[in-house]
């Protein structure tokens, strides 16, 4: 309890004055951050539910399960839903990053680059058009309507905030989203181009791990790195998401996601569960609040203070490594067994 007081109080401190903050992701950066070896390394798959297509049947499964669940072939026409979806929305214009895939990556470190100054407004229609091997990769976007909502999951979910989509068109499988969560919401994983495994934390094993547990806080308190965690956990939870699937999961669980390549299309629909929250860790949602108010405007925007740190972690990412031409994030010892997993 005193050392969970003490952990709380550091990140409280570091919300408050960002400055002071330590970047801890260097050593998932280096090859010391690999676990030596997969072998031994157990992989254990999360349940599976078929033959469930509604909605409300989904969400009390995963509800009594309180995990990630995976609703195989929940839509039965997934491929219709998106091609109506994309006509809809093709010309939508959002805000995303240009990447270059540099290696497979691992599960603390993406193995996508981002180019320095190329992230801007794109359509849908030219993040899956993809040139050479050069991308765009749309995450946490938002475009869908209410509308378009009820299109995809024949309902729109109770005290339903946003939707945060993945959309892609990578040259090669790869980790695009190393370790983080969210607080306080329910997640609906619509899977509808595609195809994507995700490799899970526990929450309990997220705070005495890792570290890495709200929303917003996610992004910089990264304290782990596979060597570290896999020695402790020896294995992994994983789930594969193939097109026409539903995942469900809850507030606080960890995780990191390998894409697989060509087109891929994840659309995220988020649900309020503070209750969840709550009861779990009421700590990282007191910690996720709190973060929330010091550093985002209204709207979702970064503060001019938040954007100044992010700056300071990013030079102090070149610093390390990313001056390096030769650099590439190292690839988890386990990238055969997760690449034959995703593409059984």
């Amino acid at each position: 309890a005193w050392s969970s007081l003490v952990l709380i109080a550091h990140r409280v401190y570091w919300t408050i004055f960002p400055d002071s903050l330590p970047d801890t992701n260097i050593l998932a950066s280096t090859t010391n951050g690999l676990h030596p070896s997969c072998q031994g390394i157990q992989f254990q798959e999360s349940l599976s539910v078929k033959n469930v297509h509604d909605l409300d049947t989904a969400s009390e499964i995963a509800r009594q399960h309180d995990a990630p669940v995976v609703f195989k072939g929940f839509f039965s026409s997934a491929g219709d839903i998106w091609a109506g979806l994309y006509e809809q929305h093709k010309s939508h214009s959002m805000r995303q990053a240009q990447v270059e895939i540099k290696s497979f990556g691992n599960m603390f470190m993406a193995g996508t680059r981002t180019y320095s100054g190329n992230v801007q407004n794109v359509t849908l229609e030219s993040i899956l058009n993809r040139q050479g091997n050069i991308s765009y990769y749309a995450s946490f976007a938002s475009f869908l309507s209410k509308n378009s909502v009820e299109k995809v999951l024949g309902t729109i979910p109770s005290h339903y905030i946003a939707d945060t989509n993945f959309i892609s068109n990578f040259e090669s499988d790869v980790i695009a989203s190393p370790i983080h969560s969210t607080s306080y919401v329910t997640s609906y994983s619509a899977q509808l181009v595609g195809r994507k495994l995700w490799i899970w934390v526990s929450p309990k094993s997220m705070e005495e791990d890792i570290g890495i547990i709200s929303t917003h806080t996610a992004n910089f308190h990264y304290q782990g790195c596979e060597a570290s965690y896999l020695s402790r956990s020896q294995g992994m939870h994983v789930s594969v998401v193939e097109e026409g699937d539903l995942l469900i999961f809850p507030p606080l669980w960890g995780h990191a996601v390998l894409t697989q390549a060509g087109p891929n299309v994840m659309l995220n629909l988020r649900q309020v569960n503070i209750w969840n929250a709550l009861y779990h860790q009421p700590l990282r949602l007191l910690e996720s609040f709190l973060s929330t108010v010091l550093l985002y405007q209204r709207g979702g925007h970064s503060t001019s203070k938040w954007n100044k740190v992010q700056k300071r972690l990013h030079d102090q990412r070149e610093k390390h490594y990313e001056h390096d031409a030769k650099w590439v994030p190292p690839e988890t010892t386990c990238k055969n067994t997760l690449s034959d997993m995703l593409n059984r």
